[in-house]
């Protein structure tokens, strides 16, 4: 990984540390406390996965490129899983570790521009938790899908920040759904909507992606189910989400929505309040969508 100036030097606002590489263009912090945060969400993932990395059936792969890798735990498991597979992964921030296997390398770059990569030379293209980054889904399936060999695989995985109940708990004006709508709608000015997920298996298949699978799932904000592997689950969502309010709000809230600091300080501490009360059951969706370019 070769860096240089313009992609090693940063831009600090509101007290957060941001890209300076096409500065902008991710709306989130790359700082220390946001690294770390990326850690636990890649633990995450995993477990909703049960222990796997990926649903994409893959045999025997070769090329492997990780969109929006962040600190670049993927790369690494997948490295350390298929040894022959040459895994790349890219993101817009030099914030990965220089320890790598002879099988892993990263590349810096934003993931919306063109790929380097020689037409059908992929065998997997993979992206996780990039809904807040992508403006537009379309354009990425079709270069995913010029990219990859016939036979190769695309995978999204993503959260929907949207919150539901089953038992209906969540009390009106709740705030950690006014905090997500006003996120939202300063994504939205940004040119990003957070919510695509609905629109991907349209945009997949569009571009000529096949074998389409998508998976659905409902898991806990909070350690209040009675089931020990939920409960585990809900208190890592939690802790992802209540560690990590400022990073999530202050970039889409300031640049999107025109609010001052202080605006953005008041509505975390309401969200953070609110989600400590154990006797609200919400529920957050997991999103996997899987599919195959025609051999």
């Amino acid at each position: 990984m070769s860096l240089c100036s313009e992609v090693t030097d940063f831009v600090f606002e509101n007290g957060r540390r941001y890209h300076a590489f096409k500065e902008g263009r991710y709306p989130f912090p790359n700082d220390e406390s946001e690294q770390e945060r990326e850690k636990l969400f890649h633990s995450l993932f995993v477990n909703l996965l049960d222990g796997q990395l990926h649903l994409s059936p893959l045999e025997k792969p070769r090329s492997v490129l990780d969109l929006g890798t962040g600190v670049g735990r993927w790369p690494l498991c997948m490295g350390h899983e298929y040894k022959n597979a040459s895994i790349v992964g890219l993101d817009i921030s030099p914030h990965q570790t220089s320890y790598l296997p002879a099988n892993v390398s990263f590349l810096i770059d934003d993931v919306e521009a063109t790929w380097p990569n020689a037409p059908e030379s992929l065998d997997f293209v993979f992206s996780r938790n990039m809904a807040t980054a992508i403006r537009d889904w379309k354009s990425l399936f079709a270069e995913a899908f010029q990219a990859i060999a016939p036979g190769g695989w695309l995978e999204v995985q993503d959260i929907q920040w949207i919150f539901t109940c089953r038992d209906g708990s969540i009390p009106n004006h709740w705030a950690p759904c006014l905090f997500f709508n006003k996120v939202r709608e300063g994504l939205l000015n940004l040119g990003i909507d957070m919510n695509a997920s609905a629109v991907h298996p349209q945009y997949t298949e569009v571009v000529g992606f096949t074998n389409l699978s998508q998976i659905r799932r409902p898991y806990p904000v909070g350690g209040w189910p009675r089931d020990p592997a939920l409960k585990a689950i809900g208190k890592q969502i939690h802790e992802i989400l209540t560690t990590g309010l400022h990073a999530i709000a202050v970039g889409p809230l300031t640049r999107g929505l025109g609010w001052s600091s202080d605006q953005v300080n008041m509505l975390i501490a309401d969200t953070y309040k609110a989600l400590q009360d154990p006797s609200v059951h919400a529920l957050v969706y997991f999103n996997c969508l899987y599919a195959q370019k025609p051999i």
